[in-house]
């Protein structure tokens, strides 16, 4: 069967595979992490958690989510991906479900950890064959079809999350978990449609990697990407609550806001590298980002602070654009180990983030080095993906 063949509901199989890898991605990646960051101030004004064992709650989500990615080709070539996919998410909810209760900081750090790993392996399988099932010229839009399930996750934890946490934070909680209930139907659908795919055979040599200059930029601008993006997404809506000064509503509106960026940047992404080619829109977008995400050290006015909301929700656009850069320069055969290495990379960026911002943040009392450093990061990632053309 052709991977742009119809399935039985006369939805092309290759976006019935990109629609439930973006709903794998909600649960992983949406709720299995950036839900926590509206959580953050409650669990450290609630008396739960420590501002430094909140902060490694978080950097524990983010060095699970290594170990997720490093084991995902793994399991791929032991479990069926349409087993795989579907049980990683629905042990997902069951995550999401064991963090509403109040048992402390170990107790969270464990499942918040799980749900790393599980963000981690989902984010590898769904990102590689998404592209691999999709027709060339419709790879950016496999990819953005799967990053704007974490844009969508997003908004409605920023939305619902104020509301809920009136409710308390057992119920904050709970939400989530029914979010994410609810969605990892939508991923068992799309998943049943993986029959299209190869089959993995455990004893086939490896793909094969590129090994020119261009390759190596990517793999190095994913690491800077993911440890640029580290700060807000442990720390922005608790900056703009405990240090800005703002209501809950109010900065659930700004991470609202990141959500809606979030699911409309892997489109207009797309948009612009089929205008003016993949490596300028990289170049530009990690600029723009690296301002977003530096900006509020140095100016904590409104502007600003609506600026850092909007470009880093649309972070996803530019994590879609570099996995269809990535695509480019291998063949299908040779995606699945192509993203775990550059997935790899972000998740020792996140990793690396995760482990030494929050004591940063302990030793130095305030955001503004986290936000430079996280910039900065960001500046360099638009070094390494200065505009060079493949070789042949």
């Amino acid at each position: 069967m052709s991977p742009a063949a119809a399935s039985e509901e006369g939805v092309p199989n290759w976006r019935r595979i990109a629609i439930g890898g973006g709903a794998a991605m909600f649960v992983g990646i949406a709720l299995g992490r950036f839900s926590y960051t509206t959580m953050l101030p409650a669990l450290i004004q609630s008396g739960q958690l420590t501002e430094l064992e909140a902060g490694y709650v978080g950097g524990g989500n983010l060095v699970a989510f290594f170990a997720g990615a490093f084991f995902a080709e793994h399991l791929r070539r032991r479990v069926s991906v349409r087993l795989l996919l579907p049980g990683v998410v629905w042990l997902g909810v069951l995550a999401l479900v064991a963090s509403a209760l109040p048992w402390g900081f170990l107790w969270l750090l464990l499942w918040r950890g799980l749900l790393g790993a599980i963000a981690g392996l989902i984010m590898v399988q769904s990102i590689a064959f998404a592209t691999a099932a999709a027709p060339p010229d419709k790879r950016p839009v496999a990819a953005g079809y799967v990053y704007a399930g974490v844009g969508l996750g997003i908004f409605l934890s920023g939305s619902f999350s104020p509301w809920l946490l009136d409710q308390g934070i057992a119920w904050a909680w709970s939400g989530f978990a029914l979010a994410g209930l609810l969605v990892a139907g939508i991923a068992q659908w799309g998943w049943s449609a993986a029959d299209i795919l190869p089959t993995a055979d455990p004893d086939a040599p490896p793909a094969r990697l590129p090994r020119h200059i261009v390759w190596r930029g990517l793999v190095a601008a994913n690491f800077l990407f993911s440890f640029g993006i580290v700060p807000h997404t442990i720390y922005w809506v608790d900056f703009l609550v405990r240090d800005v000064g703002y209501s809950m509503e109010l900065a659930g509106l700004h991470w609202s806001t990141v959500g809606i960026s979030a699911f409309l940047g892997p489109v207009l992404c797309a948009a612009m590298a089929a205008r003016i080619g993949i490596s300028p829109t990289l170049l530009i977008v990690f600029v723009l980002l690296g301002i977003g995400v530096g900006g509020p050290a140095f100016l904590a006015a409104a502007p600003m602070l609506w600026y850092s909301s909007i470009f880093y929700g649309g972070q996803p656009g530019l994590a879609a654009v570099m996995a269809a850069r990535a695509r480019d320069m291998g063949s299908a055969a040779d995606m699945p180990r192509m993203m775990r290495v550059t997935i790899l990379s972000n998740a020792c960026g996140a990793a690396a983030g995760g482990l030494a911002l929050p004591l940063l943040f302990e030793l130095s009392g305030g955001y503004e080095i986290l936000f430079v450093l996280g910039g900065g990061a960001m500046l360099l990632g638009a070094l390494c993906t200065l505009p060079r053309r493949i070789p042949t």
